[in-house]
């Protein structure tokens, strides 16, 4: 029999992995990759600060960058950065982004 655990951590692999197809196939991103690298650059920040809540909350899960790592494939790097932007009150404001190199 199921534990509880197990259909809890089941519920939710499924949830992110639909929600990653989702995503991936809307954002177009191997077709943006090859514009920009047509354009002469060598990498890709995709920003995570203008993204609805949930959906900064699922890139920024770590299963994110492996699926993306997956789906790209073989000498594409793909990481979670962070870049500090600005200081707002007297505390200094980190944006993340998610970085794609090849």
């Amino acid at each position: 029999m199921e534990s509880l655990i197990e259909k809890l951590k089941q519920a939710g692999d499924e949830s992110f992995e639909t929600w990653f197809e989702r995503w991936y196939k809307n954002e177009d991103l191997e077709n943006t990759l090859l514009v920009s690298a047509k354009k002469g650059f060598e990498g890709y920040k995709i920003s995570i600060k203008d993204e609805e809540e949930e959906t900064q909350r699922r890139m920024t899960d770590t299963r994110f960058i492996f699926k993306l790592r997956e789906k790209l494939g073989k000498g594409i790097k793909v990481s979670l950065a962070e870049e500090k932007k600005y200081r707002l009150l007297g505390n200094e404001m980190t944006e993340y982004y998610i970085s794609i190199i090849w």
